[in-house]
């Protein structure tokens, strides 16, 4: 893994010129992937990963500018830490997880029921099973949204090479380790 200067120099800004090229070619990668549908078995597969793709480099695009934003809002991150950046970050961590979690529901088509359960007062802690790719993402949004929690996310050190989730991570509390 590269050194955090190295990411925020050199990867991080060559993954965001990528996801905004893949952006702007959004209209020709649609129509190539509704050429394709017609030759692969399925229905629409090819046009629903497309979509899916699309959404994640927008959310990435997006929310790293919003990061960007309030780096420099905070006084070129001076005040980055404090409770007001930590919500308004918790915040933007919230819609990044919202939308992604919408668009995989929708390419997908399943749904999430979250139980109700009464309020709990004071720190939880929350155990997950990890059955796949993504399966995280749905339980950050859970705990951000339905039970109004900021939580605290243990991830594997390659989520690092995902400039969004690695300007998050490092911004709150989260922490990337190493499988063993």
């Amino acid at each position: 893994m590269p050194p955090i200067g190295v990411r925020r120099i050199f990867l991080d800004p060559l993954l965001f010129v990528n996801a905004l090229v893949m952006l702007i070619l959004s209209p020709l990668l649609l129509f190539a992937a509704f050429v394709a549908d017609r030759f692969v078995p399925g229905d629409g597969k090819v046009m629903r990963m497309t979509k899916l793709v699309l959404t994640f480099m927008l959310h990435e695009v997006l929310g790293l500018i919003a990061a960007f934003t309030l780096w420099i809002v905070s006084g070129f991150g001076a005040k980055i830490h404090s409770p007001v950046f930590r919500n308004m970050h918790y915040a933007l961590l919230g819609w990044w997880v919202t939308g992604i979690s919408k668009a995989v529901q929708k390419a997908l088509g399943f749904t999430i029921d979250v139980p109700r359960h009464p309020p709990i007062d004071g720190p939880v802690i929350v155990f997950s099973r990890h059955a796949g790719p993504g399966d995280s993402i749905f339980l950050a949004g859970a705990l951000l949204h339905d039970f109004e929690r900021y939580p605290r996310i243990v991830g594997k050190k390659e989520l690092e090479f995902a400039p969004f989730f690695d300007v998050m991570g490092h911004r709150l509390p989260m922490r990337f380790t190493r499988p063993t």
